[in-house]
């Protein structure tokens, strides 16, 4: 896969875009390595099956909180997600945006 430029509020830098496979409801998960080191910077995605979602193929849930501030905004601006379909409610006034894999990464 190509290098991004990582840009979240903690990370930042050149980072490889993985896929190290699904989560239990079959949705895909993504995770971000160190494009020197190959260490893992973060998991891009989450699993939302407990709050009645499971994403479409070719669809994943951002995780867009916390250390992963500012990840949606990289990842459809590198090319890896188009913009939010959709997004979902969860606990404590967090949205979980549902994005399409761009055909680069699908």
């Amino acid at each position: 896969m190509p290098t991004i430029n990582l840009k979240t509020k903690y990370s930042n830098g050149p980072a490889e875009v993985t896929f190290p496979g699904q989560y239990g409801d079959g949705s895909l998960a993504i995770e971000l390595l160190d494009a020197e080191t190959y260490e893992p910077l973060l998991r891009a995605t989450v699993c939302i099956a407990d709050y009645g979602y499971t994403p479409p193929a070719n669809h994943v849930v951002i995780k867009n909180y916390s250390e992963n501030e500012g990840l949606l905004d990289c990842l459809v601006s590198e090319g890896v997600v188009r913009s939010p379909v959709r997004e979902i409610a969860g606990p404590n006034g967090i949205t979980f945006p549902v994005c399409e894999l761009t055909p680069a990464y699908s």
